[in-house]
């Protein structure tokens, strides 16, 4: 089964390229960020013959999502929460069924806030799927290991068991390189190739194409980054962290500076005291996430929904 995600920023401006793109490179499933439709656009002006469009606009200018599945895949759409720029479809293939989403996090949208409902909801996904892949453009630049937001975001694919198969860049300038649009999955051996394609005369952003091994895959061994908490020195780090300038937050403007001052002492602290390390070993399908477990994630994500209506931190 071969996918593919692209960042196209206007689907119907793009729209010839873009079927020959899609046509040419036979791809199964096809999903598209930032396609920049509305409700007057009607769906047979982006319609490729064979295949299925499904789409989430957004109410206001720009953004987007949508997926093309090929006839006769089965498909259905399942509900997701709307907070965020997400659609997600059930695709049954060789008896086995894969839930595949779209995801677009604008960059006005508070990374924080976009990384919490996307653990939500693909926490709510694992409990009944088995096999679950989004690709997207989330506007975090993963080759800058040490921000806090592409911290915050790989810390919480780590917590529910997910892995990002992305390594190149995927947005090329004259005076940048970034990795912007991902692959995100809870079973690395389903996918079996993934890659970076240019494509300069329909975007900006390159396309990252995948190959899925439906049948029975062998697991590759994977890289992982973690951090070696038993080897920590206490000590060393309480008497560095008592150190610490916090007090300077209190001469910054809005919440949102001071959150972003306070991470990066954070970041400086444990990076400094606990630096990430690369392990490689070999993953199996989650076997970790027993039904206790996801009762224990779904109480916690309960709990936490609870705290930020109220504002009160005793749930």
């Amino acid at each position: 089964m071969k996918i593919v995600h692209v960042n196209v920023r206007s689907l119907i401006s793009k729209f010839s390229n873009f079927k020959d793109m899609v046509i040419k490179g036979k791809f199964d499933v096809v999903m598209v960020s930032e396609t920049w439709l509305n409700c007057d656009i009607s769906d047979d002006l982006i319609n490729i013959v064979g295949y299925t469009v499904l789409r989430k606009d957004r109410c206001s200018r720009g953004g987007g999502v949508a997926i093309y599945v090929k006839q006769p895949l089965n498909n259905v759409v399942l509900n997701t929460p709307s907070s965020i720029e997400q659609l997600w479809v059930g695709i049954e293939i060789n008896r086995k069924k894969v839930t595949m989403g779209c995801l677009y996090r604008p960059p006005h949208c508070d990374p924080n806030f976009f990384v919490d409902e996307l653990e939500e909801t693909l926490t709510n996904l694992i409990m009944i799927h088995d096999y679950v892949l989004a690709m997207g453009d989330l506007n975090f630049n993963l080759l800058l290991h040490n921000n806090s937001s592409v911290e915050y975001f790989t810390m919480s694919l780590q917590n529910i068991g997910f892995y990002q198969l992305v390594d190149s860049p995927t947005r090329i300038t004259s005076t940048t390189s970034s990795l912007l649009d991902l692959l995100i999955t809870n079973d690395c051996g389903l996918v079996s190739a993934c890659d970076v394609v240019s494509v300069s005369d329909l975007a900006d952003h390159d396309l990252v194409v995948a190959t899925l091994e439906l049948d029975d895959h062998v697991v590759p061994n994977l890289p992982v980054l973690y951090r070696a908490y038993k080897q920590l020195d206490m000590h060393a780090f309480d008497q560095e962290l008592h150190c610490l300038p916090f007090l300077d937050m209190l001469g910054l403007e809005g919440v949102n500076l001071k959150l972003e001052y306070f991470n990066s002492l954070l970041s400086y602290l444990l990076n400094k005291h606990l630096p990430l390390k690369s392990k490689v070993f070999k993953k199996t399908p989650s076997l970790w996430l027993s039904e206790n477990t996801k009762l224990l994630i779904k109480l916690r994500d309960n709990a936490l929904r609870k705290s930020r209506q109220t504002g009160k931190p005793q749930h």
